[in-house]
């Protein structure tokens, strides 16, 4: 898989792992790490996998990347239950290249916009060992019927961040709240973050996600 690797100026505490959405890559992503990197996290690496191109359903069949395939964003909307399995399947690849290349589970967080912050959530909460932290940007729980059976005991004790545009026109806030209100169910509440902007990353989210990530680092078992 493709990765863009932003190595830190320090010597690296741990790894963020950000997932572009769907049609993007991992440098749309780019400048939102480096920010992050310089104004917060000086001592994070971060890497920026690109996701394979596929027919997406939603846009009538077009070509383009995308973790998986989408056939509607509605509260019932049919979900590409392979496609996701199989794009969390090769997350977890990821997650474990680096576990052996000496960061920890514990010193990971899984992060993602829109698309890429709904696969984030989905595989963060399948992990055999507890991530840092799962930040999910503009997103969703995909295949939210299917958690109550394979949530994990280390998933449910990765700390999560929910950050979402009240005016977001592409995943409809209602569909993010009902995500939020499930995961408080199965006792893995997230910290819910809601800000005055459509499908987009605003300054002052910016912000609340360096501090969210600089506490994950500081933390006993960060």
């Amino acid at each position: 898989m493709e990765m863009i690797a932003l190595e830190p100026p320090d010597p690296a505490r741990g790894t963020v792992l950000l997932l572009h959405g769907l049609g993007a890559s991992g440098g749309d992503l780019l400048p939102l790490a480096e920010e992050l990197q310089q104004q917060h996290t000086r001592e994070l690496r971060f890497l920026l996998p690109e996701a394979p191109s596929r027919a997406v359903s939603l846009n009538g069949g077009l070509t383009m990347p995308a973790w998986f395939d989408i056939f509607g964003l509605g509260l019932e909307s049919r979900e590409d239950n392979v496609g996701i399995r199989e794009a969390a399947r090769r997350l977890h690849g990821l997650l474990e290249a680096e576990e052996k290349r000496g960061t920890p589970a514990a010193r990971i967080v899984l992060a993602g916009f829109s698309q890429g912050g709904a696969l984030a959530l989905y595989t963060g909460l399948r992990t055999a060992s507890s991530l840092a932290g799962i930040a999910v940007l503009s997103g969703y729980l995909p295949l939210a019927a299917d958690l109550p059976g394979e949530l994990t005991d280390a998933g449910r004790k990765s700390p999560i961040l929910m950050q979402h545009g009240i005016f977001d026109e592409v995943v409809a806030p209602i569909l993010a709240e009902r995500s939020r209100d499930l995961l408080k169910q199965a006792g893995c509440p997230p910290l819910w973050q809601s800000y005055e902007m459509p499908h987009a990353i605003c300054p002052e989210q910016v912000d609340a996600l360096g501090t969210w990530l600089r506490e994950r680092y500081t933390a006993p078992d960060g």
